[in-house]
């Protein structure tokens, strides 16, 4: 993974990402859904969302997490070792947002596959909503975390390469 146009890998999780936008049931579902944290506001997200539409929703979303999961950690971990600068490759923060992107598909799709399980149900069980809270909770901050690394990694090395290229006219 030499070549700089394998950063173009990141479309496919971004394309994703805009069908899950654009697909929602309605703005902020979920958002709604994951940080519902009680058994009556989960309920209310999905049927103001429609069952049938909110767990297609869900399963969306997982394939937007699965091409997270299988295009972001590998682009980190070319931007760490190939594109970034060196004092990067020292810093343990920098180390480890490989696994953290990991971290954050595993974590959402935890809390999708909880959501899945209780969408169907009148009065899900609480510690199942909890559940479902606690993941988004976490992949919220992994997914930031990841983003950020992102930007660093992959994004700004990359664009910085293109421009300086298209400086040189070449």
């Amino acid at each position: 993974m030499r070549s700089r146009a394998w950063a173009w890998l990141l479309l496919v999780p971004a394309c994703a990402f805009g069908v899950v936008v654009a697909t929602s049931p309605f703005v902020l579902f979920h958002p709604q859904l994951s940080f519902a944290g009680s058994p009556d506001r989960f309920v209310d997200a999905v049927v103001r969302a429609g069952r049938s539409d909110a767990r297609a929703a869900l399963w969306i979303d997982n394939v937007f997490l699965v091409s997270w999961l299988v295009t972001v950690p590998r682009l980190v971990g070319a931007g760490l070792d190939r594109w970034a600068a060196e004092e990067r490759r020292a810093n343990a923060l920098w180390m480890a947002s490989p696994r953290l992107a990991v971290a954050a598909a595993v974590a959402g799709l935890v809390g999708n596959g909880l959501a899945l399980f209780a969408a169907g149900k009148s009065e899900p069980p609480v510690v199942v909503t909890w559940s479902v809270a606690a993941s988004g909770v976490v992949s919220l901050v992994l997914f930031v975390v990841s983003m950020v690394s992102l930007l660093v990694l992959v994004i700004g090395p990359t664009g910085r390469y293109l421009v300086r290229r298209d400086r040189r006219g070449g």
